[in-house]
């Protein structure tokens, strides 16, 4: 039973990171599906029990005001109960990753063997009538001119870089604290499908996390490996070598210095702009409720874009409009008090369970943290999943010793 129970968990988490969303409409995934099933467990533990009591009486008290500031019912009620769901799910998820936690290695050094397998199954069809599968044509710099960008086998190349972060998180740290033939080639399969994706959205946020989380582990712990000093030469020597080639990678590179990228700017300031302004429509304390962003964004979102764009912006184009900022769309829905409840949270999973004792926890964390600033969907489960990689003390070989010298993280 146990070695069916092992090859169901590892099954499990092959279809998270490579087949979660595949033929589903987002933001459904297959593992948030099947976590129901986990569900008549969590109702014997008193103490998930108490938890799920307080966020529901959270939910009531926002539909209480929300109703009576006024809203399409039929949306908020399919966006709460989605909500509702996404909640649970979460928990369970959480409970069952938890329980089996033993496992998590093992599926970790399976993984990058396969994502790099997907990877040489999208070049396959690159040039077949199945391309689409793998690969989007994506316009960076003028129209007509397209870039392939690898997506594997989900609806966005983003959510491809965001679901296998974790993976590239633990392949980087073994390179850094263990270098070996071996773990650079391991490396080298996590990142060239990475590197594909072409989600400047992830190389930024991946960066700010290394150099905050080795930063913050040097100011507590006063210790700094000499081999850190490598990766941030490559990423230098690689910025300089995008800098001067003449390609639409570098001309959106240039771009984005310069703050003129509109998917940048759309996922940051402008998702942020746009939600306090949602939130004004109602109150900016409480929000405008689930459900409520596609039809406030008739008056608020739709007008600011086709404004400069009104071909690119129209109904026909872009039938439902959204907020591609899982915080700035906190705002929106949950006003500044629910924002300030959502980072509340974050801090006390922080200092609850000790994310700064252990580097795979730390820089995960600040990862899906900074990410949280410049991407994702408040309904998207694979952000919330990592919340969960990124709490759970998984990889004891990464453990930052509390005598304040740094382990030599080693097999």
């Amino acid at each position: 039973m146990e070695k069916i129970r092992s090859r169901l968990f590892l099954l499990l988490g092959f279809i998270h990171f490579l087949l979660n969303v595949f033929l589903l409409i987002p933001p459904l995934t297959y593992t948030s599906l099947v976590s129901i099933v986990w569900f008549p467990k969590l109702l014997k533990n008193k103490s998930i029990l108490k938890y799920l009591g307080l966020i529901f009486l959270i939910f009531l008290y926002y539909a209480l005001i929300h109703f009576f500031n006024g809203v399409e019912w039929q949306y908020y009620i399919k966006s709460s109960l989605f909500m509702c769901f996404i909640v649970v799910s979460t928990i369970a998820m959480y409970s069952y990753l938890k329980e089996n936690i033993e496992k998590i290695p093992i599926l970790f050094r399976y993984l990058p063997f396969a994502i790099f397998g997907v990877f040489l199954l999208g070049i396959v069809f690159y040039l077949s009538d199945y391309s689409y599968l793998f690969w989007k044509q994506h316009t960076f710099v003028e129209e007509g001119h397209f870039t392939p960008r690898f997506l594997g086998l989900t609806y966005e190349p983003s959510y491809f870089a965001l679901s296998i972060a974790p993976i590239f998180v633990y392949s980087l740290l073994k390179v850094l604290f263990n270098v070996s033939i071996r773990n650079l080639g391991v490396l080298l399969m996590v990142s060239l499908p990475i590197i594909a994706t072409l989600s400047f959205g992830f190389f930024i946020t991946a960066f700010l996390s290394i150099v905050i989380g080795f930063g913050f582990v040097f100011i507590r712990y006063r210790e700094f490996k000499r081999i850190l000093i490598y990766p941030f030469i490559l990423i230098f020597i690689s910025v300089i070598a995008i800098s001067i080639t003449d390609s639409s990678i570098s001309k959106r590179f240039d771009i984005i210095l310069e703050g003129n990228d509109s998917s940048v700017n759309g996922r940051t300031s402008e998702a942020f702009y746009l939600a306090y302004q949602c939130a004004k429509q109602k109150s900016v304390l409480l929000g405008i409720g689930p459900g409520q962003i596609k039809v406030i964004g008739e008056d608020v979102i739709r007008p600011y874009y086709s404004a400069w764009a009104p071909i690119g912006y129209s109904k026909e184009n872009w039938p439902i409009l959204s907020i591609p900022n899982s915080s700035a769309e906190t705002l929106a829905i949950y006003g500044i008090i629910g924002l300030i409840i959502r980072f509340s949270l974050q801090i006390f999973l922080f200092f609850r369970f000790k994310v700064y004792q252990n580097y795979f926890n730390l820089i995960l964390f600040l990862f899906i943290f900074i990410y949280q600033l410049m991407g994702s969907f408040i309904t998207s489960s694979i952000e919330y999943v990592i919340w969960i990689f990124a709490i759970l003390p998984i990889f004891q070989q990464f453990q930052i010793k509390s005598d304040n010298k740094l382990s030599e993280l080693k097999e």
